[in-house]
This record gives structure tokens, C-alpha cells and sequence, in this order.
């Protein structure tokens, strides 16, 4: 809890206050309905009403919030103990923080990597808790239907799929089939290259 306060502090203040807010707004929204409806509730429910929204419940959404981030730091330990992935530093990979520039996800421990002028920040999967990601941020490109859908089957081959301004490269964290770092290294380069014949330029956004 100490670490993620330490990252968090004023995220977490952003979080609760918003959600706080929210939750008072809609109860507003409902009290109105019920005045005109002639059917307000009494006085001291009302007092319960108005602290769990504006209390109780923001508590609560920031305590899952929590949970959730402890469970991926756990599940990101794991992947970085585990080989080829424990050995991520010797090919260029450093430590760094994720989500420093945005208040809408809390700041997490990741690690990163240039190649290229690519920016490439390994995580682990929001879907999947056994898959790391390794998401390259890109400047989009127009594609019509035919060529996108086209180019998404031709990344598909290469564990490569589409996320919102980037693109992510995905290994099981169990199961590997990588005889070292270097195989990894390998097949990291080769999915750089295959971004760039595509013709999608690096974002200039880092590893924030």
C-alpha cells in the first residue's frame, strides 16, 4: 500500500473527489425524479444516502482500484522472474514508470525499451494476466477496410494486435519456447522491422 500511495497520492485524491462527485451528481438526478414524483425519502435516510455517495462508495472504488493494481504488480513480478524475461535488461530494457502523464490510470512499475527510435513498454496484458505486452506506441496511418483488415491478419501471424495509438506485441509468460535472451531479442527486432515496412512511423509519446 506504501508504494502505490507514494506513486498514486494525488491520483488517488483525483479519483475519489471525481468519483464522489459523480455519485452525489446521480443522486441529485434521482432526488429530482422523486420531488416531482412526490416521493422523497426521509431525513435521515437521506443523510445515509448522501455519506455513502459521497463517502463510502468512493472508498470503495479506490480500495478495488487498489486491488486491481496490487494483483497486475504481482502478476508483473511474476513474468520478470520468470526466463527469458529476467534477463530483459541485458538486451536494453530499463525500469520505468507507467502512466505518469495521465490521471485516469494509476502510475504502475514497467519496463521500457528504444529500438530504433520505437518506444516499447513492457507490461502485462489488461486482459490477460499470463501475457506480457510489449506496446509500441505509432503515429496512425489512413488504411481503407480491405487493407486494414489485410494487415491485421498479417500481425495476427506475429502476435501482433491493434490498441488505441499503438501496437502490441504479446507473449505468453508461460510456456515460452525462447532458448535465451538473445532469441528474444531476435524476434523483438523482427517485429520492429516488420512495423516499419508497413510504413508506421514511432510516436514521439515515450514511456509514460
Amino acid at each position: 500500500m506504501d508504494t502505490f500511495y507514494k506513486l498514486n497520492r494525488e491520483k488517488i485524491r483525483f479519483a475519489f473527489v471525481t468519483a464522489s462527485l459523480t455519485l452525489i451528481g446521480f443522486v441529485f438526478l434521482i432526488l429530482a425524479i422523486a420531488y416531482y414524483a412526490k416521493s422523497l425519502p426521509d431525513k435521515n435516510l437521506l443523510i445515509a444516502i448522501f455519506l455513502t455517495a459521497g463517502f463510502g462508495l468512493p472508498v470503495f472504488i479506490v480500495l478495488l482500484s487498489y486491488l486491481k493494481w496490487l494483483f497486475r504488480q504481482k502478476a508483473r513480478h511474476k513474468a520478470f522472474s520468470l526466463e527469458p524475461f529476467n534477463q530483459l535488461e541485458n538486451i536494453g530494457f530499463v525500469d520505468t514508470l507507467l502512466n505518469i502523464d495521465t490521471k485516469w490510470h494509476f502510475t504502475e512499475k514497467g519496463k521500457c525499451l528504444h529500438v530504433d527510435g520505437y518506444t516499447l513498454k513492457a507490461e502485462i496484458s489488461e486482459e490477460f494476466s499470463e501475457t506480457l505486452e510489449l506496446e509500441i506506441p505509432i503515429e496512425w496511418k489512413k488504411l481503407n477496410k480491405p487493407s486494414f483488415n489485410k494487415l491485421t491478419d498479417k500481425f495476427s501471424k506475429h502476435d501482433i494486435d491493434f490498441g488505441i495509438g499503438c501496437l502490441k506485441k504479446r507473449y505468453k509468460i508461460n510456456g515460452q519456447t525462447f532458448q535465451n535472451i538473445n532469441e528474444l531479442k531476435l524476434d523483438i527486432d523482427t517485429c520492429i522491422s516488420l512495423i516499419k515496412d508497413e510504413g508506421f512511423k514511432p510516436s514521439k509519446k515515450g514511456c509514460a
